[in-house]
Parts: structure tokens; sequence; C-alpha cells
């Protein structure tokens, strides 16, 4: 596939994304294979919550897309995607504790890390300052990235930067 530049490119498998749902006001895409989904997050945390052996557990999911179009003297010079995943368990025994985390969300790697966790938090030393251990919290959903630069995919994108670049060069100026 040549890309809006005139370079030539492979296409991403992402690049165009059909089906999305509303959350709330919150869009979310009902199919997005990179993205951990809702039950998939239950599913790991009730994993780590019904094996520990800690007086308190705690989980962390962070699953980060990301994407950029950057260009320069009125080209395309790069483009990025990048995804970002890390699941933290946290484990307090009595006043020690300890965190591990893990950027595999197998079940087996799920379970390593918590053990990990468990024997971190038994070696710790006490801490002086540690407070009891927070009541059940909710969060509500927060529009942290926008549907229509998802629905545009990697062609979109370029497309959208294209437009910009040839608006500077209408204008004999130069886009960067």
């Amino acid at each position: 596939m040549d890309d809006l530049s005139g370079l030539s490119c492979q296409a991403s498998e992402y690049s165009s994304l059909s089906g999305i749902s509303k959350v709330g006001s919150l869009k979310i895409p009902q199919s997005c294979p990179f993205l951990t989904s809702r039950e998939e997050f239950e599913f790991l945390t009730h994993l780590v919550l019904r094996n520990s052996t800690g007086d308190h557990a705690s989980v962390l999911l962070q699953d980060h897309l990301a994407g950029a179009v950057r260009f320069a003297h009125n080209q395309i010079i790069q483009h990025v995607d990048t995804h970002k995943i890390r699941f933290l368990v946290t484990i307090g025994c009595g006043r020690k504790h300890a965190s591990a985390s893990t950027t595999d969300l197998t079940a087996g790697a799920v379970r390593g890390t918590l053990q990990r966790a468990e024997y971190l938090a038994r070696m710790a030393p006490e801490d002086p300052e540690c407070l009891p251990a927070p009541a059940p919290q909710h969060y509500g959903l927060w529009p942290t990235f926008r549907p229509e630069i998802l629905e545009a995919g990697v062609s979109g994108r370029l497309h959208l930067a294209r437009e910009a670049i040839e608006q500077c060069q209408t204008e004999k100026f130069q886009a960067a």
C-alpha cells in the first residue's frame, strides 16, 4: 500500500475498525483487538483476589494505545503507533507491602506476578507509615481517547497530515 506521502508502507491490521458502541457519553470500540476488555480485566482481578494469601491485595491495569504522525518541511517524516500494557499487583501483609508487575496477561504470568508480590511483601521491612487499605472504590469512565481518531486508523491520520501539508504549501508556508 502507498501512503499519502507516496512512500511504500505496510498497511496496519488496525487501519479500519467497525462497530463503535457507546457507554454513557464515552464511545468504546466493540471489537478492539488490542485493548484489554472489561471481562478480561475482571477475570484477571478475580484470579489475583481469589488466590492471594496476603491481608489485602490491589491490582492496577494500564493499557495505553497511542498513535502519532509527525511532519516537517512539507512531508511526513514519521508515523508511530504504540501499545503499552502493565498489570501491577500490590500485596499487603500486616505493615509490610510490595508490588510486582508484568506485561504478560496470561493466567500463568498473573499468578507468577502475584507470587512475586506476596514473597516480596513477606520479605519487606515493616513500614512505620503504613495506613490500612482503603475501602473498595468505584471510578467513572473518562473520555481519554478520541473515537474519531481511532476510527480513522493509520491511513486516515496520514490523510489528515497530508491535508495540513497541502494547505501550508498553498499558502507558501512550511508545515512542521
